[in-house]
């Protein structure tokens, strides 16, 4: 667990796949004290088009307000037992968002340029500008619905403002270290979604990502390869992936927009990708279309989405969705509000014509019942295999750094000494030969430990 925390925080760990969620994996299976241990469970919903959309149907919880396409950041939403969402912002983002928010504040011609489409967001800068002085804009933590919709905007709004500038550009990148983790109780009616604590259920821990897909237009050159990074990371440790995008779009009916060809390249990376989790395509739609008409639409579209996301789309499945509805329908039959009888027997047939319970029962629910018997397994399987390509890469990353020597006092193998500037190179040895080192450890370790039970 320790070298796995260790790895994920060095930039050798991270290239070898050996993310903060793969590390976060590890240590909640590896807990030694049995109330610790949790099983995770990370649905990851890429995303085209405008508005989170499915995630806030899966959850209950609104996570923007209003939603607009220049979205970017992802976020985790954990289901736990509180009494109110919250959310959760890392030290790196909370400073790097308070950097950013300066940055705009002193250059008011930026202000208005990079954020023309949120007028609300300015008024709280300049606000907030007047009145913090050297306090921080953005605090680590909130709790509240109104809240933590509020301040999710304002991240959202913010790292919007990257193609306008270089200098913007820069520290926007320097936003998505992580992403942001709200913590909040899940819809649990017509969902599969277990109570946290219910009987049967402990140590599941369920988690499911919003991670907007960035179309090229949309981020400057170092937003768009932190953002690919994370969104790789992310991909590559989730047990399942809900990728959403328009029916028309996917059917051919309306032009692709860029995010679609974006979205195939991600998909062609994580199938690709060793131990690789579930696809499914869900093909967002604006009306019900009878009884069997999202089932029908489903099959039809499964095979023309290759032509539209490319080969990544071959044989994946399609469940077609009618968000609006499925909305709708969540939210008078999961409300407190009594309710007539014909109301609750119309959501009941709107909730099943939308699609939702379709993909609930073929997909959602068969998962969390493989849960606890796979995840384990699939986790080792991962964490081995990102050991091994961190030797990999450490050797090779060791030998461009030796150059050879003719220097008798210099021990066998040394290169050349390092001169005065070459604090960085001494840096990149000093990680590639710990990384190195623990990563051998992990490997011998998993190694002799074969014999243990799978779930272990």
């Amino acid at each position: 667990m320790r070298a796995s925390a260790v790895l994920a925080a060095s930039e050798v760990g991270r290239a070898a796949g050996l993310s903060r969620q793969l590390a976060a994996d590890v240590a909640m299976l590896g807990a030694q004290d049995g109330a610790a241990r949790r099983v995770p469970l990370r649905v990851v919903v890429p995303r085209t088009g405008d508005g989170p959309g499915l995630v806030p149907l899966l959850t209950g919880l609104r996570i923007a307000d209003p939603p607009f396409a220049t979205d970017l950041l992802p976020v985790s939403v954990l289901h736990t037992a509180v009494d109110r969402p919250q959310l959760r912002l890392s030290p790196a983002q909370s400073t790097a968002l308070d950097r950013l928010a300066r940055l705009l504040t002193a250059r008011p011609e930026l202000l208005g340029e990079a954020l023309r489409a949120s007028p609300g967001t300015v008024a709280w800068l300049r606000v907030r500008a007047s009145e913090a002085g050297a306090g921080p804009f953005f605090r680590p933590g909130c709790a509240g619905a109104a809240a933590v919709a509020r301040t999710w905007r304002r991240c959202q709004d913010l790292t919007a403002a990257g193609p306008v500038s270089a200098v913007l550009d820069a520290s926007v990148a320097s936003v998505p270290a992580a992403p942001a983790v709200i913590q909040a109780p899940f819809r649990a009616a017509l969902l599969p979604w277990p109570a946290p604590g219910e009987r049967g259920r402990d140590g599941l821990c369920i988690e499911i990502v919003d991670l907007p897909v960035v179309a090229p237009d949309r981020a400057g050159p170092a937003t768009r390869r932190a953002l690919r990074l994370l969104t790789l990371e992310v991909l590559q440790t989730a047990h399942l992936v809900l990728a959403v995008l328009p029916a028309d779009e996917l059917g051919g009916d309306a032009k692709p927009s860029p995010a679609v060809a974006v979205l195939g390249g991600l998909l062609d990376r994580v199938r690709r990708a060793p131990h690789a989790p579930p696809v499914v395509l869900v093909a967002t739609v604006a009306g019900l279309r009878g009884r069997h008409g999202m089932t029908d639409l489903g099959s039809w579209l499964r095979g023309r989405g290759g032509r539209t996301v490319g080969p990544a789309a071959e044989g994946l499945p399609v469940y077609a969705l009618a968000l609006p509805e499925a909305g709708l329908a969540a939210r008078l039959l999961d409300g407190t509000v009594r309710r007539p009888g014909y109301a609750v027997r119309q959501a009941e047939a709107d909730w099943a014509a939308s699609g939702l319970a379709a993909l609930s029962d073929g997909v959602l629910r068969p998962l969390i019942g493989e849960v606890p018997r796979e995840v384990p397994v699939l986790t080792v399987r991962r964490l081995r295999a990102a050991c091994r390509d961190v030797r990999l890469g450490c050797h090779d990353l060791t030998a461009r750094h030796e150059r050879p020597t003719a220097d008798p006092a210099l021990p066998p193998g040394s290169g050349e000494p390092l001169r005065p500037g070459d604090g960085r190179e001494l840096w990149d040895r000093l990680e590639a030969f710990a990384a190195s080192a623990l990563a051998e450890r992990t490997v011998r370790r998993l190694a002799t430990e074969e014999g243990r039970p799978r779930g272990d």
